[in-house]
């Protein structure tokens, strides 16, 4: 924990961040927490408030809470939302607010920190997002870095190309330091392939020969949108520069992200002698960027799985269609932890545990085989099964109740039979 403090405080340093709450107690005492971390620290007690302050400031974080007076914070995220901001933003959320969580996934919120506030899901959290920030301004630098040589290699051969022997100069010295870290490709004015360097034959995985003589299009992934292509050559063939994301694909098929820069090379007449294309391979940053995206919209769906079960009064679980137990509240591991086999609970918590591990249910031939999996795969919406389990205080008779929500979900609840008829009894009475 102290070097993942340590690198959030390097991270942070010359990052403002502006603070919506509207409790004093918890807007203070986190404040002091974060004035540590962050150079500036504002703070707003609603919304509204929030939003003038944003309108009036250059900040890089905001940190909401969900309820407050005059405007709550999902008013004040749609707001920015509908004016285009792509401000990072954490949601402080209590666990009975879970209806608004959808919603805020919607807005593509997927950062939240659960009340009561713990300084380590909040330093957990922070991590997280500034890692973005911290790798979205490298990024943004390289790309700075990237225009300025281009401007300058541009302005290099604008000087310099009434003379062919000079232009041929020029381009022996930047092949020689580009072929070294680049991807580089050299194309006439209607879009042969004359010349590639090693670093692009590797990276597409095609030889040399295959691919002198061709155009791009052998490249050219399906997704690409034909009017980047439009624009691209409208603007080369206007004898000027052109750089942008392309997706290419492999000789195998793979789909490759390359930020490509496209320089039209002139003769002593002025016109389109070849054109040089640089290529960057961010294939790595657009992989990671999708499995964050992944792993954020699965994490959505886990909280609010979770957030069903917690409030459910009885032992409860979501198992899948081959019964395997993926999410389970505190009622179900209590219940575990009474069974007679303990090797349950070792299961439970290596997510390899089934229910029909657990459960002797009745009227079902025998546990060695699919019944139970065979039952489950045929209701449409619910279902009662009888079962008996071995308990610490001997076998135990229970009712559960399975509810099917999706294709491959199903959700069973765990209702003792004694406990049921006692029930029952007192209503009698």
């Amino acid at each position: 924990m102290i070097s993942l403090i340590e690198q959030l405080i390097t991270w942070s340093k010359g990052l403002k961040l502006l603070y919506v709450e509207d409790d004093i107690a918890l807007r203070e005492e986190l404040s002091i927490l974060l004035s540590d971390i962050f150079d500036v620290v504002d703070v707003s007690e609603n919304g509204e408030e929030g939003l003038r302050k944003i309108s009036e400031n250059n900040y890089d974080l905001i940190i909401t809470d969900i309820r407050m007076p005059v405007m709550n914070g999902i008013e004040m995220i749609e707001k920015l939302k509908r004016e285009g901001s792509k401000l990072p933003i954490v949601v402080f959320s209590a666990h009975n607010e879970s209806e608004y969580l959808l919603k805020l996934i919607n807005l593509g919120i997927d950062n939240f920190v659960t009340k009561p506030i713990k300084s380590e899901q909040v330093f957990s959290v922070l991590h997280k997002v500034i890692e973005s920030i911290h790798k979205t301004k490298e990024l943004r630098r390289y790309e700075q870095e990237l225009e300025v040589a281009n401007a300058a290699l541009k302005k290099l051969v604008s000087k310099q190309s009434k003379s062919i022997d000079f232009k041929t100069s020029v381009l022996k010295s930047y092949r020689d330091a580009l072929y070294e870290v680049a991807l580089v490709s050299v194309t006439t004015p209607d879009g042969v392939i004359k010349d590639v360097n090693d670093n692009f034959c590797k990276a597409l995985g095609f030889t040399k020969e295959e691919i002198i003589g061709n155009k791009h299009s052998i490249f050219k992934h399906p997704s690409t949108d034909e009017h980047l292509y439009k624009e691209m050559w409208e603007m080369i063939l206007a004898k000027k520069i052109w750089h942008g994301m392309l997706v290419n694909q492999t000789k195998t098929f793979q789909a490759v992200y390359h930020y490509t820069t496209i320089i039209p090379i002139l003769d002593d007449k002025d016109n389109i002698y070849e054109f040089i294309a640089i290529k960057q391979d961010l294939t790595k940053i657009e992989e990671a960027n999708n499995a964050k995206l992944i792993d954020s919209v699965k994490s959505s769906h886990d909280i609010k799985k979770d957030e069903i079960l917690n409030i459910l009064p009885f032992a409860s679980v979501i198992f899948d269609k081959k019964s395997k137990i993926t999410h389970y509240n505190k009622l179900f591991e209590n219940f575990i932890t009474d069974l007679i086999d303990v090797n349950h609970y070792t299961k439970l918590v290596a997510k390899t545990l089934h229910v029909n591990d657990v459960l002797e249910f009745k009227g079902l031939i025998s546990l060695k085989d699919n019944d139970f999996v065979d039952t489950i795969c045929e209701i449409n919406e619910t279902i009662n099964l009888e079962a008996k389990v071995s308990t610490v205080r001997g076998v135990i008779d229970f009712i559960i109740k399975i509810k099917k929500l999706d294709a491959n979900n199903y959700m069973g609840s765990l209702v003792c039979k004694e406990d049921l008829e006692t029930c029952f009894l007192v209503q009698e009475s």
